[in-house]
């Protein structure tokens, strides 16, 4: 996956499937091809800023070449999709050390943000 640029995301048994955190996490921009997805922690994230959706149902009524779509974006869309996804990228891994500087303004990890929205829950 390091080497992709525009890893796609097909459903797969859940909505948010392993390989779209995956190709965050690789520096990857993921192309998301339904809308009705619930990520986690989208109250806190904005999952437009560092992910390309390409309505499926365009693409199956041929209205749209995904190819073409990707090739299309222009550089500097390109270097802000991945600045964003680099910055959010902590937001949704579990530290592994703690001498690791988070990437993140706050240095919050996917811990900080699943006690955030439990504490959600409550109000």
């Amino acid at each position: 996956m390091y080497n992709l640029l525009f890893p796609f995301q097909p459903p797969g048994d859940t909505p948010t499937r392993k390989s779209f955190y995956d190709a965050l996490l690789c520096g990857c921009i993921p192309v998301i091809f339904y809308d009705a997805v619930d990520y986690p922690y989208d109250t806190y994230i904005d999952y437009k800023q560092f992910t390309v959706y390409i309505p499926a149902v365009e693409i199956l009524r041929s209205k749209v070449d995904f190819i073409d779509a990707l090739l299309k974006i222009p550089e500097d869309k390109v270097h802000r999709l991945q600045a964003a996804g680099r910055r959010i990228a902590p937001l949704l891994q579990y530290s592994m050390e703690l001498s690791v500087p988070a990437t993140n303004d706050a240095g919050l990890d996917a811990v900080d943000m699943a006690l955030y929205e439990i504490a959600m829950l409550d109000k």
